[in-house]
């Protein structure tokens, strides 16, 4: 983790590298003359119409993600333009393979940036009352509750937020938000895993098809239009694998692939290929 910096230097992530910016949440880092030329109309308006209490946090979070944006983009803090999807998850409107997530509380905020694949973040202050049983009980996956209570007394709360912060930021990652259930995916085991029923079948051809596509869409972050845009010959599978999309103004990038989805795809094109030229994911 770092703190940020304005006069760093920064350079993309490298492969399978998640960059998490450390920002403290104080006056010292705003400069009110420079608001109107680091912000855009939205994000002013949302500061003028929002409490004098969230002032502060907002300003210093939002400058400071632009300007590491910025850096990695390698334009001035005004000209990153954003977007949101369905669901309201803020993404950069440019043509990058960049994502980021930002998370607040309290006194510091936090911003994950990849070069490589979705990302969410979550930061929680531990030290404030909450009914965290009740909320665990509630939301919480079966296996997660009963991983909870099983641990020390001691221990449960700081558990509790554990697996709070995973949950949230796996949906922020998603960018589906709390249109995913929170009970319906496990996130105390290495790998999530989700309840039967809320992920695709993988005892049926479109089952097994879908599961595929939300694999690389996870990793890769391609846009539902570019994943269904892509051909079997847009994917390399041997050393160095990746895939191959072209973008807006038809610049073409390349994703490095990781040894999950590897493992899928090789599976996939056992039971479809094509040729170079038949669609990846085809409707039937």
């Amino acid at each position: 983790m770092t703190k940020f910096n304005s006069q760093f230097p920064v350079k993309p992530p490298a492969i399978n590298t998640i960059d998490i910016w450390q920002i403290p949440l104080d006056s010292h880092l705003v400069d009110n003359s420079k608001l109107s030329t680091t912000l855009d109309t939205q994000e002013l308006e949302r500061y003028q119409h929002m409490h004098k209490k969230h002032q502060l946090s907002f300003l210093v979070s939002h400058i400071a993600c632009r300007q590491i944006l910025a850096h990695y983009l390698g334009i001035p803090a005004k000209q990153i333009k954003y977007k949101k999807n369905k669901h309201g998850k803020p993404l950069l409107d440019h043509d990058s393979a960049i994502h980021f997530n930002m998370s607040h509380s309290k006194t510091l905020a936090i911003i994950a940036v990849s070069a490589h694949s979705i990302v969410g973040v979550d930061l929680e202050f531990t030290g404030k009352k909450s009914s965290w049983e009740k909320i665990a009980r509630r939301f919480f996956n079966p296996a997660e509750i009963q991983y909870l209570f099983e641990q020390e007394i001691a221990d449960q709360k700081k558990t509790f937020f554990q697996i709070w912060t995973r949950k949230e930021a796996y949906i922020k990652a998603l960018g589906t938000g709390f249109a995913t259930p929170l009970a319906s995916f496990n996130v105390i085991n290495p790998n999530i895993m989700t309840d039967s029923g809320s992920t695709p079948d993988k005892n049926t051809w479109a089952g097994r098809r879908d599961r595929t596509l939300l694999l690389l869409a996870v990793q890769t972050g391609l846009r539902v239009s570019e994943l269904i845009g892509l051909n079997c010959g847009d994917i390399y599978l041997g050393k160095g694998a990746h895939v191959r999309c072209t973008g807006k103004g038809r610049k073409e990038r390349c994703t490095p692939l990781r040894k999950e989805v590897v493992a899928a795809l090789r599976a996939w094109f056992r039971e479809h290929d094509g040729g170079s030229s038949y669609p990846l994911f085809p409707s039937a």
